[in-house]
């Protein structure tokens, strides 16, 4: 798994030379990306990250054994050049909030610290249960 990682960290750096890939600064901006490697699904490079999304994550002998998120995150911070949250020290945010939430504005802080999977240097960072469109439970 680690030399497939390393190959699509070539990848993205070919893509982002491309200006397929620039900074993350929404979740629009992770989904417009997977549109594009919808449609250019021929491309060694979509191939490439589909074979590895499949292979690592979604066929059925790796879903059966209930395949980490961290799988997947590591993906997403290798392909849009982040961090996954596990490898840094968080710490909470600072927000500038009206006096009408002071009692509460730290809570959010950290409930936002601890829920962030892959942190980007921008500062931009998202949990990979907010890419999930609707929840249908079995």
């Amino acid at each position: 798994m680690l030399k497939e990682l390393k190959t699509i960290e070539i990848i993205s750096d070919y893509l982002r030379q491309c200006s397929v890939l620039k900074e993350i600064e929404s979740i629009t901006d992770i989904y417009n990306f997977f549109v594009y490697l919808q449609e250019n699904k021929h491309t060694f490079n979509t191939l490439y990250i589909y074979n590895y999304l499949y292979h690592f994550i979604s066929s059925n002998e790796v879903a059966k054994r209930k395949t980490s998120a961290r799988v997947f995150e590591d993906l997403l911070a290798i392909l849009f050049n982040a961090q996954v949250a596990d490898t840094k020290q968080r710490k909470n945010l600072s927000y500038e909030v009206s006096d009408y939430f002071i009692n509460v504005k730290d809570n959010i802080a950290s409930n936002r610290r601890e829920k962030a999977d892959v942190i980007f240097t921008n500062g931009y960072s998202f949990s990979v249960k907010t890419l999930i469109a609707k929840k249908i439970k079995k």
